[in-house]
């Protein structure tokens, strides 16, 4: 059960991404509906996917910059420094066979 688990957890943090453009994530991986949302104000959408070419299931983490427009300005930059330590602490979280950022 946990080999499953962790294969699971591999798979559903395997990707996040900062900003998502049209093409940017398409290119590499079929994009699924979203399932959940995540982080500061829920900003992180959280849409199931498979990555083209090995066919692995998993979870690609977007975020959308233009839903910051609903902010004041002082508070996107709170924001957008708080996802980016977001980003940052996983990147150094000690999960490394789990969590993969790649873009």
């Amino acid at each position: 059960m946990f080999k499953k688990f962790s294969k699971a957890v591999a798979a559903a943090a395997n990707q996040a991404a900062v900003t998502y453009t049209s093409g940017t994530i398409e290119k590499d991986y079929v994009i699924g509906k979203q399932t959940a949302s995540g982080g500061h104000c829920c900003l992180w959408r959280i849409h199931s996917a498979t990555n083209k070419q090995h066919k692995i299931v998993v979870s690609v983490f977007i975020f959308d910059k233009q839903t910051l427009n609903k902010y004041p300005v002082q508070d996107r930059e709170v924001v957008l420094k708080m996802l980016r330590r977001d980003v940052s602490q996983v990147s150094k979280s000690s999960y490394k066979k789990c969590i993969v950022i790649v873009r």
